[in-house]
């Protein structure tokens, strides 16, 4: 199966979870040899991080249309294993808070749905991308309204952006989770979706880019910095909305009322297919 270029920006679909994916992945490298965790050998810590950087170079030749099709599949088992772990570090802290799992949904799924664009399983990007999003805006409403409770991060964070008193920042928060939930709900209605997602692109920008506000200093060494591997690891919080948008417009018909297609397929070769 393959991507029609007309009936959607295939490319720029392709391009932005490539990017999603690579952000991603360097960041989340960064936080490894940078803040690893005190359990992890710092030997370790470097060899998931060049794993991660390589598996990220896969991908950037993959929009050429140059890597070997085994090798993208090994870079795509990596990067969501590698991924995953820093969801599953996360998590493990406290067994029964699912959420706080939930909201690394789009950060681990990104390779993942690259791979399956790559592929040109269009249908599995839209609705699998859907689920993702649902899972990773839920995740976090749960901690914005304050269940369990509120995380410090959000509430400091919150308070230097908006210059705001601690009780006038969680209620913002408050009314930041709420909208979290209606949009992991309204994505799913034919009529609501490109509001929703639209809604979704503003706000996983605006979160993102919310600790650079409130913890950026430009500077040489700016990307040793957490804000800065935290902020290159959530961008897909705001890409893959983004590429679900284009995703779900309609597609352009000719006067005979057929898709136009305009261009060659994207995908891999059709031995992997």
């Amino acid at each position: 199966m393959s991507i029609p270029t007309a009936s959607v920006p295939a490319r720029w679909v392709l391009g932005l979870l490539i990017v999603s994916t690579c952000l991603a992945l360097i960041g989340r490298g960064l936080h490894l040899v940078i803040h690893a965790p005190i359990h992890l050998p710092p030997m370790l810590a470097w060899s998931v991080a060049i794993a991660a950087w390589l598996a990220a170079a896969v991908f950037v030749m993959a929009w050429w249309r140059a890597s070997w099709p085994p090798l993208l599949l090994t870079a795509t088992v990596v990067s969501t294993a590698i991924l995953g772990w820093f969801g599953f570090v996360s998590w493990s802290k406290d067994p029964l808070q699912a959420h706080v799992f939930l909201k690394f949904a789009s950060q681990i799924m990104t390779p993942l749905l690259t791979w399956w664009c790559l592929r040109g399983q269009l249908p599995t990007v839209k609705w699998i991308g859907l689920v993702v999003l649902a899972c990773t805006f839920a995740g976090h409403g749960f901690l914005d309204v304050g269940i369990p409770k509120v995380p410090a991060e959000y509430l400091e964070t919150t308070q230097k952006v908006l210059g705001v008193e601690q009780s006038a920042a969680r209620s913002f928060l408050m009314a930041a989770g709420i909208g979290d939930f209606l949009v992991s709900i309204l994505c799913w209605w034919g009529l609501t979706r490109q509001p929703a997602l639209v809604a979704m692109v503003a706000w996983g920008f605006a979160t993102n880019f919310a600790r650079v506000v409130a913890y950026g200093q430009c500077g040489m060494f700016m990307w040793a910095e957490p804000w800065f591997f935290e902020s290159l690891a959530r961008l897909p919080h705001g890409l893959i909305p983004l590429a679900l948008c284009l995703l779900w417009l309609k597609p352009q018909s000719t006067s005979s009322g057929t898709p136009a297609v305009t261009g060659p397929p994207i995908g891999l070769p059709a031995s992997l297919r």
